[in-house]
């Protein structure tokens, strides 16, 4: 287990070293900077703190000539104003086009600003950079390199892991302001924090109308990956008589029907787990919890905001609905009942 940890860890060291030359290699050939490339600062990453002089404080990491990142900050307004604050700093001119992350601090009273610049042209990217939420302040995120990798890469990794292991879904700038602005108003995003000096995925966010209203529980995130149709693997834990079991699901299947006083869900998948002893009754637990965190999940929608994106499985094949919910979606969900029906084999 050591050793296949061990693999693991350089070959996601190397996967970002080579994401980092590949950046370099396309600012050269794609012809998107002129002069000489030693006057560019590469962007890797961006956070975004409450500031003392300013609505906010941003700090850009900027690539480094060892692969390390260099970090410069400044308070204003708008984005242009703190851009041009920093580029006086330094010798080198920020280039965000090959920016990866956009981290916010839940400190922040709405995140409106942020998502729709980076979303928009004026962002360089038109949207393709994570989003994620930070507990407390996002800055310290873009110094962290946790087992010898490199900030803030390594958090972009991270975030891919935690989805690839069924804890979260990623969400970027423009997914954002798309679900922000649609009937629901509302997305589920990374939560993260530094702990113990480390960047840690603590689970995923609510942005509703680009504010955090929540922040859901394991179940409830689990709940949401199954109704999101998040993967067709997931990875979770079954407690069995006191006993923790892990439970690999493959081959997931989703299926949800729109009734006239609310939804049917049914989850299919096939599981496979280390424990080969009663396994009927392993399936089942797991049947039930299954159920469980997908009505959970649909409980913090009705409440937090329609993170699961039901408003737009439910009114956009009926343009009167439509017409109907367009101000009052939330309400009418609050209406809305879900029955759950998980297979497992």
């Amino acid at each position: 287990a050591a050793e296949h940890k061990r693999d693991a860890e350089e070959g996601r060291i190397m996967k970002r070293l080579l994401v980092i030359w590949l950046a370099v290699c396309l600012l050269l050939l794609s012809g998107c900077i002129e002069g000489d490339i030693s006057h560019i600062g590469i962007v890797k990453g961006v956070a975004f703190d409450v500031g003392e002089t300013g609505t906010y404080r941003m700090t850009l990491c900027v690539l480094g000539k060892d692969g390390g990142g260099e970090l410069l900050s400044a308070e204003g307004d708008t984005i242009g104003e703190m851009k041009a604050e920093i580029a006086k700093k330094t010798s080198k001119y920020p280039f965000g086009g090959h920016n990866q992350i956009v981290l916010i601090s839940d400190e922040l009273k709405s995140s409106e600003y942020i998502i729709k610049h980076f979303a928009s042209e004026e962002g360089q990217r038109n949207g393709a950079e994570y989003i994620a939420i930070v507990k407390g302040e996002a800055a310290p995120c873009l110094t962290l390199e946790n087992d010898g990798l490199i900030a803030p890469v390594d958090s972009v990794g991270i975030i891919d892991d935690a989805q690839e292991n069924g804890e979260i879904l990623r969400a970027t700038a423009l997914m954002a302001k798309n679900a922000s602005e649609g009937i629901g108003n509302s997305i589920t995003v990374p939560y993260c924090a530094v702990e113990d000096e480390r960047f840690t995925v603590l689970g995923m966010a609510v942005l509703n109308d680009y504010q955090v209203t929540g922040i859901l529980t394991e179940r409830e995130a689990l709940g949401a990956r199954f109704l999101l149709n998040g993967s067709d693997r997931m990875r979770m834990v079954v407690d069995q008589d006191g006993v923790q079991a892990d439970v690999e699901l493959r081959d997931i299947r989703v299926e949800l029907a729109v009734k006239e006083r609310g939804y049917e869900v049914t989850v299919e998948a096939l599981v496979e787990t280390g424990r080969r002893e009663d396994r009927k009754k392993l399936l089942e637990i797991a049947q039930g919890q299954i159920e469980d965190c997908i009505r959970e999940a649909f409980a913090a929608a009705q409440e937090e905001g329609d993170f699961l994106n039901l408003a737009a499985r439910t009114l956009n094949g009926n343009p009167q609905m439509l017409e109907q919910y367009r101000d009052s979606w939330q309400e009418r969900l609050r209406e809305l009942s879900m029955t759950v029906t998980v297979k497992l084999n």
